[in-house]
This record gives C-alpha cells, structure tokens and sequence, in this order.
C-alpha cells in the first residue's frame, strides 16, 4: 500500500501539492507539548498519511514505545535496552547494562578511551577497528617524536 503511494507521490513537487489543496498545512500540521509537528512540507498526502498510521498501528509502534520508555530490552542487536532515553533521564535505567548512569554519556566515552589508553600504553592492545587504530598509530608516532 505504501509503496501506491511513495510512486504516486514521487514526482510530485510540493507547489502542486499546496495548490492542489490550500488547507494542506491545517491538515497535515499537529501541536502537542508546545511542539508543532509540520508535515505539510513532506512529500506525503492525508491518504498517504492514513497508510502510514495504519503500518504502525499493525506493527505495535505503541508497544515498542512504550517498552524503550519502560527501559525494556527493545536494542535486540546488542541484546539490551537502547540507552537514549535513560541517558537523557526520560525512563527508568536498566539493571546491570551500564554501572553507573548518573555519569553523562559523553562522560562515559571518555572513560571508555581513557581506559583504551591505559591499556595501549601499558603495551596490551584489544582488538582495534581500521579507524581506531590508525589514530592509535599515529598517536604513538607523534609520542615518539616528541621524545626524540
């Protein structure tokens, strides 16, 4: 069904849309919380629009909301919660998947790399991505030259 829509849409040009139907921005606009949330400058159309309610209504959106909020087991990839949400103090934090949470999430990337420091200066390395140890070499090589 979407995909009737994403083609008939697709080469639409959002004029046409607006000239085809002036209230487009009544229709298509919603406020909640003081946001407003303007899909009148999508590509999409009240009938395209109905479909996409419909795919999240069929696919449990409310659930799966609900349950990132409750901070539930929903980042199935890694096998835990996602941790957005907690980081940012909008749900309740998961017990046992990061120690301790009151510490912001920048906070704890720079532990996580001061900790990869320390191992890498101690001469034990984990296992590196391209990127990480390609920064790691040329750390180690700008280290050098300052000692010579």
């Amino acid at each position: 069904m979407l995909d009737s829509h994403a083609a008939r849409l697709r080469q639409t040009r959002h004029a046409a849309l607006f000239e085809r139907d002036p209230a487009r921005f009544d229709a298509l606009s919603f406020r909640h919380g003081g946001l407003l949330l303007d899909l009148s400058k999508q590509t999409v159309d009240p009938p395209a629009l109905a479909a996409l309610i419909d795919l999240a209504e069929q696919s449990a959106l409310r659930d799966g909301i609900a349950a990132l909020f409750a901070g539930k087991h929903v980042n199935f990839t890694e096998g835990r919660a996602a941790l957005h949400m907690v980081l940012r103090g909008s749900c309740p934090a998961p017990q046992g998947d990061i120690p301790t949470l009151e510490r912001s999430f920048d906070q704890y990337g720079v532990e996580l790399g001061k900790e990869m420091a320390r191992q890498v200066a101690a001469g034990g390395s984990r296992q590196q991505d391209s990127s990480t140890a390609g920064l790691i070499a040329a750390a180690e090589s700008m280290r050098k030259g300052r000692r010579a």
